[in-house]
């Protein structure tokens, strides 16, 4: 309307067709042409760059990356094909730092680093290290990738390769089955009902801070965590079912990271009042299949405590497959850790360390309580609609709330020299092949990945184990003698156990050794070529030579044994045609002849 209010009246406009009102009108002569100008739109901000520039810039980003091995995306002209991504081989900012150079060597079109990130194609992207990750499925990829390709192997390459394929496929079926049933048993938990999860952190460093010295790095004394997520229902006072997640860390001075250790923290957690209030009858725990976790001694404590509890399942995720809950919150706990080291003051002792744990984690809990306050009074402010009429329901809303991230940590004091000598096991056999273990009366029921629904009854007998304590006599340490000694003892090995003498002995003329071997005379040398192996009461024997000078004899030595390997394959043939000469004249009398 602001393009032809200006040149035609109401009334034409309205003969043309138009539909308006009057006040439309109007308001369309007040607008003044501030976004157009002679009828063309003004377009605000930097004008797009050049075709000409986006391809130098296209080929300029595929000169300066490589291709990814086993990652693509979809082309995005809309075609859908997959295009293989290409790595930055640093970060964005040096790779148009590194645009900039050759654009200015070149006589490029300049960009800005805004215009250089919008026109920069798709597919590059900055490489993102990987770690950590499963060697069974990377090997079965690499198998997959090859005998898809257009490759030609041997019938043994193409048996590995498809065997490699197959352990794959089961693996990451076995995966699958394991992780859903994990989610369902979450899904599926009713009140009365417990999930555990529980893994060992990697050791903590404690004693630095903002400012360090040099020695700080090598007095740091590390700390071992075993966090435990422990997930149940609970009704609420709005007679609603919560699902709340609290996260208890055990934290210790003992770094041996074996079953005693898990245990004990076991049973600590059976015996906290989170546990005994809630009056559990269902317990599910779940872990990752290290020996710390998946042995005979945890067996024997899931069959001591299922007289507390109706029944006790245990739950092992598949190797290299066992991330959970608690590796989210570990790296919390390290996140807490460096900001207060960094800001702050540095932390000594497992008491500060808790300390500063339970303040940040209740600061995080208040202002998301505040956060939810908020959210709440703006709704409360809102004008209200018209309630719908309620229906006649008369089960439990079942209302997903996480609760509030505020984790209990607890030292638990145990020391290396308080293990027992003697402890009760599960004695049983294949232990390594099973992946679920239940606990029903003093029965001990196991299934195999590879049955779906079926547990097996396990025969099993409880056996007295005694632990062996192994005292480590300390390596006697010889005394190093003197450097004199030393160096004398070396050069006397070194001259005895060569192969060749430590002075060489120049080869005799072909004529002259004959002459000697037809006399049966040994050759008499002078005292100054035979080599001295009076080394302990000599001190001229000793090589005090430069390196130049022994490299100049070294090269001395590789020629004469070129000369002297001639001369032996020369005698060799000599005899040799001898002998055939002789063969030839088998038969002859050489008198004759």
């Amino acid at each position: 309307m602001s393009l032809f209010s200006k040149i035609f009246t109401n009334e034409e406009l309205k003969e043309f067709g138009f539909q308006f009102s009057s006040s439309q009108f109007s308001n369309s002569r007040k607008i003044k042409s501030i976004s157009f100008k002679a009828g063309s739109p003004e377009y605000k901000g930097r004008p797009a760059i050049s075709h000409e520039a986006q391809k130098i810039l296209k080929s300029f980003a595929y000169q300066n990356t490589s291709p990814a091995a086993n990652r693509t995306i979809k082309n995005p002209d809309g075609s859908g094909s997959p295009i293989p991504v290409r790595y930055v081989p640093c970060c964005l900012h040096c790779f148009f730092e590194l645009y900039c150079k050759t654009a200015t060597q070149s006589h490029w079109e300049n960009l800005s680093e805004s215009s250089f990130r919008k026109y920069l194609p798709k597919e590059i992207k900055v490489a993102k290290k990987a770690t950590d990750l499963c060697p069974i499925c990377e090997e079965g990829k690499k198998a997959e990738k090859r005998l898809n390709g257009r490759f030609l192997f041997s019938e043994e390459e193409w048996k590995i390769l498809n065997e490699k394929k197959q352990i794959y496929a089961t693996h990451k079926d076995y995966v699958k089955k394991q992780r859903a049933s994990f989610e369902a048993q979450i899904k599926e938990l009713k009140i009365g009902e417990a999930v555990v999860l529980y893994d060992f952190k990697e050791n903590i460093k404690l004693g630095g801070g903002p400012r360090e010295v040099s020695q700080t790095f090598y007095t740091k004394s590390q700390r071992t965590i075993l966090g435990m997520c422990l997930i149940f229902k609970q009704e609420n006072e709005k007679n609603e079912v919560e699902t709340k997640f609290n996260y208890i860390d055990f934290v210790s001075e003992d770094l041996t990271h074996d079953a005693f250790f898990v245990k004990r923290c076991l049973e600590k957690l059976f015996s906290m009042p989170i546990f005994q209030n809630n009056r559990f009858k269902n317990l599910h725990l779940w872990c990752d299949g290290g020996k710390h976790f998946k042995n005979k001694d945890i067996i024997f404590l899931c069959l001591q405590q299922s007289n507390n509890f109706n029944s006790i399942e245990l739950n092992f995720f598949i190797p290299y497959h066992g991330k959970s809950l608690c590796d989210s919150h570990f790296s919390i706990i390290s996140r807490i850790q460096q900001a207060y080291e960094k800001s702050i003051d540095s932390i000594d002792s497992t008491e500060k360390f808790i300390e500063v744990m339970n303040d940040s984690f209740s600061r995080f809990a208040q202002n998301k309580k505040e956060k939810k306050e908020k959210r709440e009074n703006k709704k409360n402010k809102t004008p209200k609609r018209k309630p719908k009429k309620p229906k006649q329901n008369t089960e439990k809303k079942e209302k997903k709330i996480v609760s509030d991230y505020s984790p209990t940590v607890i030292f638990v004091p145990i020391q290396p020299q308080n293990r027992p000598e003697s402890s009760v096991i599960v004695e049983m056999a294949d232990v390594e092949l099973y992946y679920n273990f239940f606990f029903l009366n003093n029965q001990i029921r196991a299934k195999v990945l590879e049955s779906d629904y079926e547990y097996s009854h396990i025969k099993f007998k409880l056996k007295d184990r005694t632990t062996e304590k192994v005292t480590k006599t300390p390596p006697v340490r010889k005394e190093k003698p003197e450097v004199s000694k030393r160096l004398i003892s070396q050069t006397n090995k070194r001259l005895l156990l060569q192969k060749k003498p430590a002075i060489a002995i120049p080869p005799l003329p072909y004529e002259e050794e004959e002459e000697v071997l037809a006399s049966g005379t040994v050759p008499s040398f002078p005292p100054s070529i035979l080599p001295s192996f009076n080394c302990l009461n000599s001190s001229t024997s000793l090589d005090f030579s430069s390196n130049s000078q022994k490299r100049k004899r070294n090269d001395n030595e590789r020629e004469e044994d070129k000369k002297r390997t001639k001369y032996n394959l020369e005698e060799v043939e000599r005899e040799e045609n001898f002998e055939g000469m002789e063969n030839s004249h088998s038969g002859m009398e050489w008198d004759n002849y």
